[in-house]
């Protein structure tokens, strides 16, 4: 029985097809707020739109924290929860401005896989499709509702901080007060014409920020298990290479056995779309990763070392953050552990298929076949990390030693150890 994904071509639009849309599932809903999907009809100004939310989000978010860095720079806590948050949004920041460059690539890349789905299909490769299909709207759909449940706890956590900020004579005159984050503008905030666009803006861009960290980790972690699929429908295929038909009809299995190779190669060809366009994401992200969750998990200390009232919603928001980060990098890492799985088990469908009944030359042409994909598909970060549940496991433990280094350094940077760090200068010098 053969079951096909919809239409024989592959038609103008690529959402013509409903299975190829039921499997993108909410990551087009994500990809449409910062601006990164591409439509056929979309005119200059769609285009566009994502270098114009970078724009924003540089404006109102990165460049006035920024211009305030000089008023707590020797607070070393302040500068910690600074980086804490600035590295996410620097990071979002380059994610917009590169899937903007990419463009044409991610409207390859998405015909691709549309043209999957038009493929004529048995009934078992349909299902195992479906199966792939499923983990992607899993993660697109927890990667929606995390940056939903993330931008309520930062927007509460900091109207709250905001609020208790604006009454402590401690606080810098100097730093505009009321907003979202800790900022400085070269020009009077206090009056409520000016104020409220500035904070509707940060409030906006701040969702551009989380919406442009998580929806790249959706959108790509797309691409490489829909990969992975492919992969194993082609382990299917060998698998089965040798039935009644082959066995009957040797030319049948020469055929059969072309189609394998010349499949094999457009994935390889895929593999390295994917990986040539967006190794440099991949390293920024788990760069990102180490800092991001080192810097939250000491904020998180830190909070519940100071004495007073307990910082509900702060506490929340850091614990969302952390785990939104380490989730995103782990969904990376996950699609790159699977991928090398089944793009290196070539052999073990050898194995599991009747390769037995083949004649010699025959058994040596398969064999050729599966040594050559003993050198498994991957991705990585900058061409010199592979992404895989062994690399995630070695973030969280850099992640963990370098927060012992901060915590090292907070005790140093206390009143009262200036002493300590006079005897280690003079040590070192």
């Amino acid at each position: 029985m053969t079951k096909t994904g919809g239409n024989s071509q592959v038609n103008e639009s690529v959402y013509a097809n409903k299975d190829f849309v039921y499997s993108y599932g909410w990551n087009r809903v994500m990809m449409h707020v910062i601006g990164g999907w591409p439509e056929d009809t979309d005119n200059f100004f769609m285009r566009n739109r994502i270098f114009l939310n970078g724009l924003a989000l540089f404006l109102f978010n990165v460049l006035p924290q920024l211009a305030s860095v000089p008023f707590f720079w020797g607070d070393f806590n302040a500068v910690i929860d600074y980086l804490s948050l600035n590295l996410a949004i620097t990071l979002a920041l380059v994610e917009l401005v590169w899937l903007g460059i990419q463009r044409s690539t991610v409207q390859k890349l998405l015909k691709m896989m549309a043209e999957d789905w038009l493929m004529p299909r048995t009934l078992e490769e349909h299902e195992e499709m479906m199966k792939m299909t499923k983990i992607i709207r899993l993660i697109s759909s927890i990667c929606f509702y995390s940056t939903i449940c993330l931008f309520v706890a930062f927007v509460l956590s900091h109207m709250l901080s905001a609020l208790a900020l604006k009454n402590d004579p401690t606080v810098d005159p100097k730093l505009s007060n009321g907003f979202l984050y800790t900022c400085v503008f070269p020009f009077d905030t206090s009056s409520l014409p000016v104020f409220i666009p500035i904070w509707i803006g940060q409030f906006f861009c701040s969702y551009i920020s989380m919406a442009g960290y998580s929806s790249p980790v959706g959108f790509l972690g797309m691409f490489v298990f829909h990969q992975c699929g492919q992969l194993k429908l082609l382990r299917l295929r060998l698998e089965g290479i040798v039935d009644k038909e082959t066995t009957e009809n040797r030319r049948e299995f020469w055929k059969k056995l072309g189609k394998i190779v010349e499949r094999h190669e457009q994935l390889n060809e895929r593999t390295l779309e994917i990986e040539e366009n967006f190794n440099q994401i991949f390293l920024a992200a788990a760069v990102d990763c180490i800092f991001i969750t080192c810097t939250q998990t000491f904020a998180v200390i830190t909070l519940l070392q100071t004495e007073g009232t307990f910082p509900v919603f702060q506490m929340l928001f850091l614990f969302i953050c952390a785990t939104y980060d380490l989730g995103h990098f782990f969904v990376y890492c996950l699609a790159g552990d699977i991928l090398m799985t089944e793009s290196s088990n070539f052999g073990v469908s050898l194995y599991n298929s009747q390769w037995y009944e083949l004649a010699p030359n025959e058994v040596k042409a398969v064999l050729i076949f599966t040594s050559r994909c003993t050198r498994p598909q991957k991705i990585t970060g900058g061409k010199f990390i592979d992404l895989s549940l062994p690399l995630f496991a070695k973030i969280v433990k850099t992640a963990a030693s370098y927060l012992s280094v901060l915590l090292a350094m907070k005790e140093l940077f206390t009143p009262g150890n200036h002493r300590v760090i006079n005897v280690l200068i003079l040590k070192i010098f």
